[in-house]
């Protein structure tokens, strides 16, 4: 993607900026609700989860490029 060309690279870039700040703010708020209610054990669940999802989003990219 090419955005500088038409000047977009400052809405792109503050675009994404704001996004994992909202993500990251939810994501905390919910992992403290998680402890809160459930304990550390889910949460560890929840975080291996997480890693598993994005191990598997990822590998079909890297496999292409070898």
């Amino acid at each position: 993607m090419r955005y500088g060309g038409s000047g977009q690279i400052s809405m792109v870039a503050g675009l994404l900026d704001g996004t994992s700040y909202i993500g990251s703010s939810t994501g905390s708020a919910l992992f403290a609700w998680i402890i809160i209610h459930s304990g550390y054990t889910p949460m560890l669940g929840v975080y291996i989860f997480i890693c598993m999802v994005s191990i598997g989003s990822i590998l079909p990219l890297v496999r292409k490029r070898v």
